[in-house]
């Protein structure tokens, strides 16, 4: 019976500040025992930060979805104006399914390097699936140079255009020294309609063989060609051969 009463005393004490009608939906939907044991590991003023600032359906999402000591990651790591953001605009769903798949600590220096908004965004265009398996195949540090020297509508525009393994091989072949030229050079749709023309595989050789600046320059003088009208050509009308009609049925037509 102690136990109990100590439950319910420290699972009243963690929520007293969002006012008894609040805490009282809390407890009702998450019960004594998980808010006592999220208070154990979670401090109790940060909770209630959050908690103040989100519904219930919230709150009792977050706290359900969220495996507890991974939300007790964010919470160490991540400040509550971030923690709220994501909250609020990314589905919790899709958070906790982002935070098994890279680390708390890989998540903060995304968010320091690119911001919130940013970060939301990756997750939110290009999905959680090939957002967390790109940022842990081509690593954090490459993702965010590129964000920050190309801009991240064009690499949300190509990476959402191509598929993981050849978004891998471009971003690894030419890197933060090439793309920005390549991007900035010629636009993210251009580039794709070229890879679209030659293929990947071609269109990096060229890239290769030529160089970034010279493959920019070359793309920027065709696009300036005066090409002539292309013109169908005529097709010559095969003869028709007259027909022979065997001797013995024309006699007895004329018959």
């Amino acid at each position: 019976m102690k136990a109990v009463l100590f439950t319910i005393q420290n699972a009243y004490a963690y929520l007293d500040k969002l006012g008894p009608k609040k805490s009282i939906q809390i407890v009702n939907k998450l019960g004594l025992d998980k808010i006592y044991s999220i208070s154990k590991i979670i401090p109790k003023n940060r909770l209630v930060a959050l908690a103040q600032n989100l519904s219930v359906e919230k709150i009792v999402e977050a706290i359900k979805t969220i495996e507890e000591n991974t939300l007790a990651e964010l919470i160490e790591n991540l400040n509550d104006e971030t923690l709220l953001y994501f909250l609020q605009n990314i589905p919790v769903k899709e958070i906790s399914e982002f935070v098994e798949k890279i680390s708390v600590i890989e998540i903060r220096f995304l968010i320091e390097k690119i911001g919130k908004e940013i970060a939301a965004i990756l997750i939110l265009e290009i999905g959680v699936e090939k957002s967390a398996n790109l940022l842990n195949l081509v690593g954090s540090k490459t993702m965010t140079d590129l964000i920050i020297t190309t801009g991240y509508k064009e690499i949300v525009i190509l990476v959402k255009s191509l598929t993981l393994k050849e978004s891998e091989k471009w971003i690894k072949e030419f890197g933060v020294n090439d793309i920005p030229i390549l991007i900035q050079g010629l636009g993210a749709k251009n580039m794709l309609s070229i890879i679209k023309t030659l293929g990947l595989d071609n269109s990096m050789e060229t890239v290769k063989i030529l160089g970034s600046n010279k493959s920019v320059e070359i793309a920027k003088n065709i696009s300036k060609m005066k090409l002539p009208k292309s013109s169908t050509p005529i097709s010559k009308k095969k003869k028709t051969k007259k027909k022979l009609v065997p001797k013995k049925i024309r006699s007895k037509a004329g018959a």
